[in-house]
């Protein structure tokens, strides 16, 4: 794995929507054009350790250097009308690895099964966590999905969470646990009548059993009535709490 480097002003300069290098002083992206682009200096820099409950809307997580070794948050201040940006932080390798692959889990659950975790960011012990989407944030459209792309997407979140959840501190903080949980329809296009499933927050004292938990009240909503029994019976544990360690999980999804 490559050295983290120090982070340097130059390496902030990135387009947020598509991550290519900017120029300095750029107002348009050279590689995708879009614009209006965030100033450098723009938006109320909020300190690390501030959460984002409610008032803010966390943004998407801009990875600052050149091969992601450090992350920046920017975000919408709802009361303010105004931007926000989070504070960059380098990352130790194995919390970076972490951010990293829960990321792509949670975007592979999305895409298989059409839901949104909105998060909450902060930072704890050189963890920066930042994989949010907005309500009614833009969804992947597609089919409903069957037994084997929610056993994939469970194994995969379970691979996330081991990590996370080693992670130590991480864990008591609820390192993936959601506030609320949208389920977006196929088909409907009124995203302000979809049905919400909503997961109460987690407490700053409870942490991998809650992470658990969410993710079993959202995917067992999604489960097709030709899913496998044993699938329905694990995430119907999940979501009563039945379980204390994704390593539990994923034992018993080895054995289907």
């Amino acid at each position: 794995m490559k050295a983290l480097r120090r982070l340097s002003p130059d390496a902030a300069r990135r387009c947020p929507h598509c991550f290519s290098p900017l120029p300095p002083r750029a107002r348009r992206c050279p590689a995708c054009g879009r614009a209006p682009l965030p100033a450098e200096d723009g938006g109320a820099l909020l300190p690390p350790g501030r959460l984002l409950r409610g008032r803010y809307l966390p943004g998407m997580a801009l990875p600052a250097g050149a091969d992601g070794d450090a992350y920046a948050c920017a975000g919408f201040d709802a009361a303010a009308g105004a931007r926000v940006r989070l504070a960059a932080r380098a990352l130790p390798d194995a919390a970076r690895q972490a951010c990293l692959q829960r990321a792509a889990s949670l975007r592979a659950l999305s895409a298989c099964s059409a839901i949104v975790v909105p998060f909450d960011a902060f930072e704890a012990d050189g963890l920066f966590v930042s994989v949010t989407a907005p309500p009614l944030y833009a969804l992947p459209d597609g089919p409903r999905p069957d037994g084997a792309a929610l056993l994939l997407a469970l194994r995969r979140v379970c691979d996330a969470l081991l990590v996370l959840h080693s992670l130590g501190d991480a864990a008591a903080h609820g390192a993936v646990s959601a506030g609320a949980v949208w389920y977006f329809s196929p088909g409907d296009a009124d995203a302000a009548a979809l049905p919400c499933l909503y997961v109460p927050p987690v407490p700053p004292a409870c942490g991998a059993a809650d992470d658990l938990c969410a993710f079993g009240a959202a995917l067992l909503p999604l489960l097709p009535p030709d899913a496998p029994h044993a699938l329905c019976a694990i995430l119907t544990r999940m979501r009563a709490g039945g379980y204390a360690s994704a390593l539990e999980i994923r034992h018993e999804l080895n054995c289907l």
